[in-house]
């Protein structure tokens, strides 16, 4: 590069000021690469002086004595070289400027001579070796200078200056050594733009209240992201967060000090979180950003609700432990979050901690270079992902890189924009450290150079362990299902809260004996034969490893009866990413006995069992999972649970699911994740209709749900099996179909006998409950028949059954007879008082029926035997009718059905006046009530159907216009009005005076005038506007105008008075 004169074309950046860290001087002019600056090397040795005013400093947000810490210039483009010796010295002034030497005395070296290598694209900030003191009062005098630089001059080095009147002095040349103490001789009108960060912590007083936000509440005003906040203790008030999101860059709490959040509030820590107080999170999130690794230095354990790593460097738990009670969120999922081994996921009475989907981020690599190294000169590269803007890369001094992470399957693509110097200018694209893209010298420009779809495998942003716990509430201690969240926790790991027994490494291997023990806890193996009850396998010791996705049915509770609440706790590195369960599938020749495999939410986090990210292929749809509260299987499937089933499966929860063949698979992906958390069965929304049996022991409980994709076979994708309890003191129920017992049943929608099998252990008074009939659509009856007592109970008529069942009944004692699907459709009376609506009754059965039509006085209108499929009533008047039905299944049936008598149509309009001229706009104002349509026909060929139209007419004469208001074609009412069209009447405004009258009679038009108002002539025009007849009538209180020869026609009457006003009257004459 030449020493001549050029102008750079700068790309544009914003930094956002703030009361610490403030900028002075605006735009994006910028110093050639030959002016002089604080850090061009067109000449290898510069000493330079200029002056920031106390007005310009109080301008920017600082006012008052203050600590200055920092300063830095705006670079656009960097020095080819470095600078050597680089000094920066500050002192007060009174000069307002430096249009005269500041002379060499009185200076401060705040930054000693170092070796200065300019870094591009903001303000690059000098961190003082010895900091300021700014008395408040004075403007502040800087002086740069620096040693030769080496190995020689270059045109280089441009920052953001701004116009200044003699605002920058410098002494030039290319002498040896340091030229720092050298007296400058030049100056120019410019300076250059500075950012000044006065002081680089904010002390919270508390002074005015606990509001953060408070300016008034700290030394240094509301920390921002490049100031630490340090909270004391001892203050008036303690921090509050609330609402809003705070920012610091390292806030730290001191012993004794305290910082709150109110529900959902947030604050971004930009550096390290260092607590040696109280820290009280509520609900609150904490985010960990910034460019460096972000440290948790924790005195003892701290509790946190949401933790949010959106860090590409990472954070790590650098001492003390974290009790997270919400959710981990790692927003880059390529960054590295290390939990040191000191994070647990606390589960209590109020929800379980998860970690949230860990999306798959592809990291790519833009490596950019500039062959002379002095940055891209003006040049640069917008990135989009799914065309949203997320950044401007350009190459700093000779190479730099920069990551971009986009989300597999987003597109991303690139933009370049030419600078000067484009032969300098190369790039690549490189994705896991394969170039994919590449340009250049003189790279291509335009919106879109290169584009990708995102493609990469899923990276584990987690290291260390994590504990993760499973609450227990209080109840019996019985069997659960339970598995793991982390890899490698052994069957010791997770008995640790409780007492085991039966097998080497438990509490009590010999217990009750030696020869016979009683294992509480199994495996479960799918290949061995038999029935599914022959698959539990106790561990071969404590040190058995819990697999991945793998169910254990666990004895736990902690006493031998009952238990109160408790924690069951894992630790080890967290299950992320695809996983995919361990399943079988043996055939046995038993369908109903085979591919029974016990399984296990993998995840720290719920899932989603209906989440079409969770693939599964050759597996019946049903879950079912052992409720140990009511001491039965709970089941879920296509959006119906019984006992407590629900999509929403737990951390940590474990399930039965069947293999329907051998290529059986199900894998988790972690989109599956979801946010619903709690107790570890859920309730769901979905009301079907089920029946209850309930004893003095427990209950249980199923669902028939009619669903036109399923059939009246077992449907793997719909269906539910039924699994017995193991307490046998507890009722049982199922519907049956061929020789299946459900849980969950659903069938397409028809007329069916149901068998309904009721068993109990204990005989005794049972109560069979009945709950949300109107699931089954309008069916025509539901009837539950007792095959043992001959009793047949209407379920639309009582809900609620005591009957006593017996421990020696083993076959279904009971039929649910679901009548067939029946519908009314009606066709409403057409008109007020008409006699045309009809009825129409249809029953979806292949059996006939007899049906009675009767009026609202009782009387039969219709009656017929054997009737198939439906039946029609017609031309009928309004009222109400019953419809009775009987049929073998239902028996009678009765339905009431009410013909309403449509309101009468009342049309009717108005118009501002009779009379309009040629091309005056008529607005007709439609008044009518019950009707929904309108057809306008104006009398001249025109038509609307608008409510209320304006219309125009062309040409002079009377006009018919008509309204039809209607409710359908067969009702509707009409009205017309008779409209007057003239040539020559500009505006017609009709007499409406009670004290002038005009009539015609017997070939006269007679007027007689008895207002006060005095007219002076009379004139009478045809609507064409010839004049036909005028007279002067002043003082004249009667006329009568013969009209023997006149035409039969309507003629505008016009009076006018003294003052030339007139008033108009249409006469019809009719012969």
């Amino acid at each position: 590069m030449k020493r001549f004169i050029l102008i750079l074309i700068a790309v544009i950046f914003y930094s956002e000021a703030n009361s610490q860290a403030i900028q002075i001087g605006t735009g994006t002019a910028e110093n050639t690469i030959t002016q002089a600056s604080p850090i061009n090397t067109y000449y290898r040795r510069q000493v330079a002086q200029f002056v920031y005013t106390r007005t310009e400093i109080n301008a920017a947000g600082v006012t008052g004595a203050n600590t200055l810490t920092q300063l830095g210039f705006f670079i656009t483009t960097n020095p080819l070289f470095n600078i050597p010796g680089y000094t920066v010295k500050i002192k007060h002034t009174n000069a307002a400027n430096a249009s005269n030497s500041l002379g060499t005395t009185g200076w401060t070296t705040v930054k000693n001579a170092f070796t200065y290598a300019p870094e591009p694209g903001d303000y690059d900030m000098i961190i003082f070796d010895t900091p300021f003191n700014w008395n408040g009062t004075q403007n502040i005098a800087i002086e740069i200078c620096w040693s030769q630089v080496q190995p020689s001059w270059d045109a280089s080095g441009q920052c953001r200056i701004f116009t200044s009147n003699r605002g920058y002095r410098y002494r030039l040349d290319d002498n040896g050594g340091s030229i720092c103490g050298q007296t400058t001789t030049t100056r120019v009108n410019y300076k250059p733009q500075i950012q000044f960060i006065f002081k680089s912590t904010s002390t919270w007083n508390g002074s005015v209240s606990n509001n953060w936000f408070n300016q008034n509440n700290w030394d240094a005003k509301v920390p921002t992201a490049e100031m630490n906040a340090l909270i004391p203790a001892g203050t008036p008030n303690s921090p509050v967060v609330t609402g809003i999101t705070a920012v610091c860059k390292n806030l730290t709490l001191n012993n004794g000090a305290t910082l709150s959040f109110t529900p959902g509030s947030n604050i971004n820590v930009h550096a390290d979180f260092t607590n040696n107080g109280a820290f009280v999170p509520s609900t609150g999130n904490i985010t960990f950003k910034g460019d460096v690794v972000n440290n948790l230095n924790l005195n003892g354990t701290q509790k946190i609700y949401d933790l949010t790593i959106d860090n590409i460097n990472g954070a790590v738990i650098a001492s003390g432990n974290v009790n997270l009670t919400g959710t981990l969120k790692i927003g880059i999922a390529t960054g590295n979050f290390n939990t040191n081994n000191a994070l647990t996921l606390i589960s209590d009475s109020a929800g379980t901690a998860r970690i949230d989907e860990l999306t798959t981020k592809c990291k790519y690599t833009l490596d950019m270079f500039d062959s002379y190294g002095d940055s891209w000169n003006g040049a640069y590269i917008t990135a989009y992902i799914d065309n949203v803007p997320v950044g401007d890369f350009f190459a700093k001094r000779s190479n730099s890189s920069s990551d971009i992470y986009v989300p597999a399957g987003s597109t991303l693509r690139l933009r370049y924009t030419a600078g000067i110097y484009e032969n300098e200018n190369t790039y690549t694209l490189s994705l896991n450290n394969t170039v994919i893209f590449s340009d250049g010298p003189n790279p291509s420009t335009g919106n879109n150079v290169f584009s990708t779809i995102a493609t990469c495998n899923f990276f584990n942003p987690i290291s260390g362990n994590i504990t993760m716990q499973r609450y227990i509430d209080a109840g019996a201690t019985n069997w659960r299902f339970l598995g793991s969240s982390v890899a490698g926790a052994s069957i010791a790991d997770l008995s640790s809260s409780f007492i085991t027994s039966g097998f080497p490494g438990s509490d009590f291997p010999n217990w009750p004996t030696a020869a016979n023990p009683w294992p509480s806890i199994y495996f479960y193996d799918e290949s061995l034969p038999g029935a599914q009850s022959n698959g539990f396998v106790p561990p071969s010791s404590a040190s058995d490893i819990i697999g991945v996705g793998e169910g254990l049915w666990v004895w736990s509770g902690d006493t031998i009866t009952g238990t109160q609440p408790f924690t069951v706790d894992v630790t080890g590195p967290p299950n992320v990413g695809n996983i995919n369960l361990p399943l079988s599938y043996t055939n046995s020749g038993l369908p109903a006995e085979d591919g029974w495999n016990m399984v296990a939410n993998p995840y720290p986090s719920s899932i989603d069992w209906d989440n079409t990210n969770i693939l599964k292929t050759g597996i019946n749809a049903a879950i079912y999972i052992w409720n140990p509260d009511n001491q039965q299987f709970a089941s879920y499937v296509a959006g119906f649970g019984t006992n407590g089933g629900s999509n929403i499966i737990a951390s940590s929860q474990a399930f039965w699911v069947q293999s329907a063949n051998g290529s059986a698979t199900i894998t988790f992906r972690e989109a599956s994740k979801t946010s619903t958390t709690g107790s570890f069965l859920k309730t769901i929304n979905n009301q079907p209709f089920k029946i209850i049996t309930t004893n003095a022991n427990g209950s249980d409980e199923m669902i028939i749900h009619f669903n036109n994709n399923t059939t009246n076979q077992y449907d793997g994708g719909f269906d539910a099996h039924k699994l017995p309890s193991d307490n046998t003191l507890l009722p049982m129920i199922a519907s049956i179909m061929n020789n299946d017992m459900f849980s969950i049943n659903q069938l397409p929608e028809q007329e069916i006998n149901v068998p309904i099998k009721i068993l109990t252990g204990v005989t005794g008074t049972h109560t069979i409950e009945i709950e949300n009939i109107s699931d089954l659509g309008n069916i025509s009856c539901l009837i539950l028949e007792d095959l043992q007592t001959g009793n047949m109970y209407d379920l639309n008529q009582i809900n609620t059954i005591n009957i006593t069942l017996y421990d020696t009944t083993v076959s279904a004692r009971f039929l649910l007879h679901i009548g067939a699907p029946k519908n009314i459709d009606i066709n409403e009376i057409s008109c007020v008082n008409q006699q045309d609506g009809e009825i129409a009754f249809a029953k979806n059965s292949t059996s006939p029926f007899d049906i009675t039509w009767r009026n609202a006085n009782n009387n039969v209108v219709s009656s017929k035997n054997n009737v198939l499929m439906y039946d029609t009533l017609s031309n009928l008047a309004n009222g109400i009718y019953t419809i009775e039905t009987t049929d073998a299944l239902c028996g009678n049936t009765i339905d009431t059905v009410e013909l309403t008598n449509p309101l009468p149509i009342v049309a009717t309009f108005t118009t501002a006046k009779d009379t309009f001229a040629i091309n005056e706009q008529v607005n007709f104002n439609n008044q009518s009530t019950n009707a929904i349509n309108y057809l306008w026909n104006f009398g001249d060929g025109n038509t609307s159907t608008l409510a209320s139209p304006a219309h125009a007419y062309m040409q002079p004469g009377s006009y018919l216009a008509k309204l039809r208001a209607s409710q359908n074609s067969n009702c509707y009412q009409e009205i017309d009005k008779l409209i007057t069209v003239s040539n020559t009447v500009v505006s017609v405004d009709e007499i409406t005076s009670n004290e002038i009258k005009i009539w015609t009679i017997d070939n006269y038009i007679q007027m007689e005038f008895l207002a006060t108002k005095k007219y002076t002539e009379v004139e009478i025009r045809d609507l064409s506007g010839k004049l036909i007849f005028s007279k002067n009538i002043a003082n004249s209180t009667y006329e009568k105008i013969n009209t023997t020869n006149w035409s039969e026609a309507v003629y505008l009457v016009t009076l006018l008075d003294n003052n030339g006003e007139k008033e108009i009257k249409k006469v019809a004459i009719v012969k």
